[in-house]
């Protein structure tokens, strides 16, 4: 199985925009 990697920008609670990334198994 290979991995998939989702990479979202969200807004944190300061309102500033940060890059989070996600890995599925």
């Amino acid at each position: 199985m290979k991995k998939e990697v989702i990479i979202l920008l969200v807004e944190d609670n300061e309102g500033d925009i940060v890059l989070t990334v996600e890995a599925l198994k």
